[in-house]
């Protein structure tokens, strides 16, 4: 994989003080037993090793310092071609899909990414199964066997890679960044490879760029594991001792990616989606050595802000931008590259030269402001809290971050790096600042109606190019101090006091209108709730018409809350508002003294909010948009809308939703509005570090004032009547290269004993289906076999993408692959089905990391599984009496074509569509679905 990576007012009720004090707080988290350990291997490997028996998995990451950057001119993509050959074989583990398996039926994966100047493998696995995966992963690094036989084989599959994004606008965008780089720049280069750059690779081409760069000494090493520190580092001297080192030095890059010139550099860009986007680039300092000050992170912050007086709400306040990202993003060690993406209205499309002015503007106005020490306070403050109170994740992405912090910081702070603070450095502020400059910039403009003159060959890329000089370029050259755009305010939102309160959830209140689950934790012991609330609506008759009312309606609230809710996201006060025909949401996670700040201003911004036209109408086009490029997705994401839509009466297609969002005004809002809360009933539960009293409160508090009438029967969306014996086929043609196939088996009701039965089905199935259809037969970059349910019933699902073959071929190889499995799995040794289940027991024993996620389990154990708080013992114990053949016989009667449903989408290429037509199935999906039968969900 190549990885892309640049890319009412409260505050008078509150009194600010931000004073939280050291002191306050402990060095570590009381119930924190994690330990961890650095060293460096004789042959200069640096290793982080982190280990916490509170861990659900184990994972490990390999990050080498060498990345894309250093491909041959006459072989780009040579570095992403290496990684994709090491996962095939080692001299130790000679089969291809050995790796994968092993880690398959221990409840694990892997994955790896090609960098610009480094690389990473990684993977994660149930403890038990840890030492095994970790044989077989340094085998990666000492004896790979890049066997000569697959080396075509995977040239196909880094060109199914590249085609998979041709027509993604991320990628195409960054394409044309690399085109307008500086000549002779790395920068400059096609990074991912493709059949053609890859052409005359041979594999002697491929060990030498192994040998010349996978050198252990530039190398970092992470584990991330319930086992103790001292077997760990036995395991890490044992087998990664012997991985070569030739000594080299770390890898350095020009630090000018851009050339500077007295214009604006400007490319207009034809997008294959419908999206106004412009994105701003400097050349700016090389920012590792500031890690401990973090200057870089306060800019990006700054930029990125959202409440009042930022650049956001001043592209707002003229109707110029509806939403804005920024980032430092360090893209070596030598530069950064510092970016500002900004999704504009119709009237910053018309005008980007003002769009670039308020942007230079507001980087003149941090230039002459005094540094912001206090909001390096601010943020000192909440890392520290951050450190001790918020879990710190698990898996394969935090063995990646901690590999990659240990290869490009100092070892000994490499864990910790994100939350250590220990100076500031104006200096460097102001230094990075400076470099934001029109002579030091790159704009690419985006747009699917930009007029263009020239063509991009990789690609496809549709763009014009200009040098703007004169009057735009000296007006960006000489910023102006807008009086609208000020530093951020001091955050209202970081706790002044976290102190702990000395589980299951009891019901509270059980009364007409309100219901409220309640529990105290007392398993985290963190200063923190999760307050949950949701207003069930009456049973009435749902349209594509109201369905877009919803959300419209839940932007729009969304909209009017962004920057006091900014402010409250940065303190780490995670919040809510979602709308549908089920109900409306109102969440809060964080600590407690500020989501009971939060609370009250969101519930009345639900009856209470109001935006201005120009803003509406922006929010309406940007999400009609939205609903019109859902097609221009990966197939393999967009076929997910037709199972959706096959299944569920009352679910609609994105386009559907574009259409019937045209004539919906600003006053059809505050209509659906006035009426929303007429009548509905509150299912509510509380969590965490808060009483009892205090919680009721806050139920009581939400439902009154909402002035809610209760009622009888709530709506509930139905599911399709599905009769034995009938397979459902659906068809569409898609707008872009590759097409999709799904084929999903409804395998009988989510029981205890059809849960399991589906999780080992998946665990034993995944690995044989991905080697057959992607690594044998490559039939596409995307393939996927899994089991899920959709409500109260279990399916088997299977995914494929193909640039290469249409969605009919990939069902009958599928097909034919499906039916031998009852053989495949009859013949499995006895030791993989133990494995299986015990990788499944352990995912069903996984623990609950944070209260946020506890109390969502508890939510969805109260209110969608009639308050079963034994669900978890019930699936423990189906798992334990299960046998092979309880699965085979699950799978038999899934897809026996007497017996079995299912549902099977054929997503046809625009290349294909002449095939589309003369492949039978259902074409008009609202048509279709007006005359089946629905029914009811059980509550299982």
């Amino acid at each position: 994989m190549i990885k892309n990576c640049c890319f009412i007012s409260l505050i008078a009720l509150i009194a600010l003080n931000v004073s939280l004090s050291g002191a306050q707080l402990p060095e570590k988290h009381p119930l924190d037993q994690s330990e961890s350990r650095t060293l460096v291997l004789d042959n200069g490997l640096k290793v982080l090793m982190v280990s916490d028996p509170d861990l659900n998995l184990s994972s490990a990451s390999m990050a080498i310092d060498v990345g894309s950057f250093k491909d041959p001119e006459d072989a780009l993509g040579l570095a992403h071609f290496l990684e994709h050959m090491l996962f095939l074989g080692t001299e130790k583990y000679p089969n291809e899909g050995e790796y994968k398996e092993y880690l398959t039926q221990n409840g694990g994966y892997s994955n790896a990414y090609t960098s610009r100047d480094h690389t990473n493998y990684h993977f994660q696995v149930f403890p038990e199964a840890f030492e095994g995966a970790l044989d077989r992963f340094a085998q990666f690094f000492i004896a790979p066997l890049f066997i000569e036989e697959f080396t075509q084989r995977e040239k196909n599959a880094v060109d199914s890679e590249f085609e998979l994004y041709l027509e993604d606008d991320t990628w195409r965008n960054q394409r044309i960044f690399a085109l307008f780089s500086r000549k002779g720049h790395p920068s400059s280069q096609f990074l991912v490879g493709n059949n053609a750059t890859l052409e005359h690779v041979t594999r002697e081409q491929v060990i030498d760029f192994y040998n010349e760069y996978y050198s252990a000494n530039q190398m970092a090493l992470s584990l991330v594991s319930t086992h103790p520190l001292d077997q760990m580092e036995t395991w890490v001297r044992e087998k990664f001792s012997a991985i070569e080192t030739d000594g080299r030095d770390a890898l350095r890059y020009p630090s000018d990616f851009l050339e500077k010139t007295d214009a604006v550099r400007m490319v207009r860009i034809k997008a294959v989606e419908d999206r106004k986007i412009l994105n701003v680039y400097f050349n700016t300092p090389a920012n590792r050595h500031d890690w401990d000050a973090k200057s870089s992170d306060i800019i990006s912050a700054t930029l990125g802000y959202e409440g009042k007086g930022s650049l956001l709400s001043s592209l707002k306040d003229e109707n110029l931008a509806i939403a804005l990202g920024s980032s430092v993003w360090d893209a070596t060690v030598d530069y950064t590259v510092t970016a500002i993406s900004v999704d504009l209205t119709e009237a910053g499309h018309a005008n980007p030269g003002r769009v670039l002015e308020l942007v230079l503007d507001y980087i003149e106005m941090l230039r002459q402001s005094p540094y912001p020490d206090y909001i390096y306070d601010q943020e000192s403050t909440l890392a520290k809290l951050r450190e001790i109170y918020t879990d710190k994740g698990e898996g394969a992405d935090r063995a990646t971050d901690l590999a990659n912090r240990a290869l490009q910081f100092p070892l000994e702070y490499a864990e910790d790096l994100p939350t250590t603070f220990l100076r500031q450095d104006p200096d460097f502020y102001y230094q990075l600042l400076d470099a934001m400059r029109p002579e030091n910039m790159l704009v690419l403009f985006a747009a699917k109606d930009m007029e263009t003159d020239e063509q991009e060959d990789i690609y496809g890329v549709e763009y014009s190019y200009t040098e703007e000089r004169g009057e735009l370029f000296e007006r960006l050259s000489n910023p102006q101090i807008n009086s609208n755009q000020t530093l951020p305010n001091p955050n209202p939102f970081i706790p002044e006091t976290v102190e702990l309160l000395n589980e299951r959830p009891v019901l509270l209140v059980d009364e007409p209108g309100l219901t409220l689950y309640y529990g105290q934790d007392h398993e985290f012991q963190r200063p923190k709730v999760a307050a949950q609330f949701k207003v069930r609506l009456p049973d009435t008759e749902q349209d594509v018409g109201k369905a877009v009312l919803f959300e419209l309606y839940e932007a729009a609230v969304n909209e009017y809350v962004n920057e006091i809710g900014y402010d409250a996201l940065m303190a780490e006060l995670v919040y809510m508002v979602r709308a549908d025909a089920e109900g409306v949401s109102v969440a809060a996670f964080g600590y407690t003294e500020s989501a009971n700040k939060l609370l009250p201003y969101l519930t009345s911004a639900l009856k209470g909010f109001s935006i201005e036209e120009a803003r509406f109408e922006a929010i309406k086009q940007r999400m009609i948009r939205g609903w019109n490029n859902a097609e221009f997705d990966a197939a393999a994401r967009y076929i997910r809308y037709f199972t959706s839509s096959a299944t569920y009466r009352d679910y609609f297609l994105p386009g559907a939703k574009a259409d019937a969002a045209e004539s919906v005004s600003l006053a059809d809002i505050y209509a659906f509005r006035d009426q929303l809360f007429e009548n509905g009933n509150v299912e509510a539960l509380v969590y965490g570090n808060v009483s009892a009293p205090e919680a009721e409160s806050m139920a009581r508090q939400f439902q009154e004032s909402l002035s809610l009438q209760p009622v009888d029967s709530v709506y509930a969306n139905k599911v399709l009547a599905q009769d034995p014996g009938n397979s459902l086929v659906f068809k569409d043609v898609v707008p872009t290269n590759n097409s999709a196939y799904r084929r999903d088996y409804i395998a009988g009701m989510a029981t205890p004993q059809n849960r399991v039965a589906a999780a080992v089905l998946g665990n034993l199935i995944n690995a044989p289906y991905y080697s057959e259809m992607r690594t044998r037969q490559q039939l596409g970059y995307v393939v996927w076999s899994f089991t899920f349910n959709i409500e109260d019933m279990m399916r088997i699902g299977f995914i494929i993408q193909s640039g290469d073959y249409d969605p009919v071929e990939l069902d009958g190889r599928s097909d034919a692959l499906i039916a031998t499995f009852p053989g495949l799995l009859r013949e499995m040794p006895e030791e993989a089905f133990l494995q299986a289940k015990s990788a499944v027991r352990s995912e069903i024993e996984k623990k609950d990391k944070t209260i946020m996620e506890k109390s969502a389990r508890f939510f969805r154990l109260a209110y969608d599984h009639g308050a079963n708080w034994n669900r978890r013992q019930e699936s423990l114990d189906a798992l334990e009496a299960l046998t092979m053949e309880d699965v085979v016989a699950f799978l038999e009667a899934a897809i026996d074509p007497e017996t079995s449903q299912s549902q099977l989408i054929l997503l046809f290429a625009r290349q294909e569509e002449e095939l589309a037509g003369e492949t039978e199935a259902v074409d008009d999906l609202d048509t279709w679905k007006a005359k089946q039968e629905y029914r009811d969900v059980s509550n299982l």
